[in-house]
Order: C-alpha cells, then sequence, then structure tokens
C-alpha cells in the first residue's frame, strides 16, 4: 500500500517524500548539587544607630558549609574613607564557632550620616564580605539623673543627706524639677523627706531624710523623677536600709 502511494506521488509530483520522522525524546540530565567546603561571614545585628561621641559594636560569626575548619582573617574598610569613625576588632583571625567583636568609636567631630564598615574574610582562595551599617545622629538636648551610689543605709533617729545628681547632654541647660518618692510610702516607713521637690538650673538638689525613733527597719526601693518644661521624665532608682 506505501509503495503504491509512492508511486502516485512520483507520478504527479516527480519526488520521492522522506520517510515521516520519529519523534526522539532526550532526557534532561540529573542535577548535579554543587557544594564545597567553604564559609560566609554573618554580622549581627546589621545595622547600629549611635550620637556623635559614642560607640557601639557588632558580632562577627563564622557560617561554615560542610566540613569548613579554616581560619578565616578579617579586615576592615571603612566608606566613605575619610569618616572620622574609629574602628577595632577583637580578634583578626576567627574560626567557625568563634565570635569576633567589631568595635565602632566616633569622635564628637564626626559627621552626621551613614557609614559602611566592610569586614573582608580570607581563607586560602576564598573571599567573603559582609557589611555592619553604622547610623550617626547628631547629639539631643537631654538629661538624666544619677545618684552618688544606688544603696544609702540609713539608722533611725538620724538625719542623712542625699544628693541628685542632674547630668546635662547635648547643651541641654533647661530648669529641671526634681521630686521625690511617693510621701504616703515614707509616712508608712516613718520616714520624713524634705523637701518633697526642686527646680534647678543647676547639677545638682539636696533632699535630707529624717529617720524617726520608730522607722521600720528593713529594705526599700524609692523613686525620684526629674522633669523638663518640655514635660521629659527621668528617673533615678535608690534602695534604702533602714537600720537600728
Amino acid at each position: 500500500m506505501y509503495l503504491k502511494m509512492v508511486l502516485l506521488v512520483v507520478l504527479l509530483f516527480g519526488f520521492i517524500p522522506a520517510t515521516p520522522p520519529a519523534f526522539a525524546t532526550t532526557a534532561s540530565p540529573n542535577p548535579i548539587l554543587q557544594g564545597g567546603n567553604g564559609f560566609d561571614l554573618v554580622v549581627n545585628p546589621a545595622v547600629q544607630t549611635i550620637q556623635v561621641g559614642t560607640s557601639t559594636s557588632f558580632s562577627i560569626q563564622i557560617q561554615a558549609s560542610q566540613n569548613f575548619n579554616q581560619p578565616v582573617n578579617l579586615s576592615l574598610t571603612v566608606a566613605p574613607s575619610n569618616a572620622q569613625l574609629q574602628t577595632n576588632l577583637s580578634t583578626n583571625s576567627l574560626t567557625p564557632g568563634g565570635t569576633a567583636v567589631l568595635t565602632v568609636n566616633s569622635a564628637a567631630t564626626t559627621g552626621v550620616g551613614t557609614y559602611l564598615v566592610t569586614i573582608t574574610g580570607v581563607a586560602g582562595s576564598q573571599v567573603k564580605t559582609t557589611v555592619a551599617t553604622v547610623v550617626v545622629r547628631p547629639v539631643t538636648a537631654d538629661f538624666a539623673l544619677a545618684l552618688p551610689s544606688p544603696v544609702l543605709t540609713i539608722r533611725q533617729k538620724t538625719d542623712t543627706k542625699l544628693t541628685v545628681n542632674i547630668l546635662r547632654f547635648g547643651g541641654f541647660s533647661g530648669a529641671v524639677t526634681v521630686t521625690g518618692p511617693d510621701t504616703k510610702l515614707l509616712k508608712r516607713q516613718k520616714i520624713v523627706l524634705a523637701p518633697q521637690s526642686q527646680t534647678t538650673t543647676g547639677n545638682s538638689v539636696v533632699f535630707n531624710f529624717n529617720v524617726q525613733k520608730k522607722a521600720v527597719l528593713g529594705t526599700y526601693e524609692l523613686i525620684f523623677s526629674g522633669t523638663d518644661a518640655a514635660g521629659t521624665i527621668r528617673l533615678a532608682r535608690l534602695t534604702i536600709v533602714v537600720e537600728r
């Protein structure tokens, strides 16, 4: 039957039709999983924000693949290159399982902006990098309360003075009202604090504790608060120990 059809085509059109091609299927090769003894650098956290004249730190670790256990030599570069940042590594060589600490110090003259600290790790022919970002912000006007000691020991039937220091930052020069702890608490403990509050543009205020004869023996936490004109509140905690 096929020969008859071929003969008919030859007679009509003058050529021999090609044998119909068979459809070949090509199997896709199995994917080859590529791997090797390598590493990556991991920095944590990735970004830190600090004020001018302060410092921060990052931790650096090796993320090893398969059986990688070589020491990795670390180096640092800062961009922009003229940044007035001081960087320091706790170690220049790191192995998997270890941690290096990157410390970044900003100077009083460091410009406000974002700085990139590139950490490069080299082990043999392998070179990996990661970036720690430091955002430097201007110093904001602020204040804090500070006590000479977090613990004050007082005795029954005595008077004791306490100085509360006012630490000023970023050119803050406003008045601060320092208020003593809850008078109801002190009254229950048979302790009188005078004055109850003071307002100053200076760097300290002084309170007087009058511990009565029947003052309750024990340990108590007292909270002093400082408030500025903008309503900002800062606290200082004092533990008092009442003895005989």
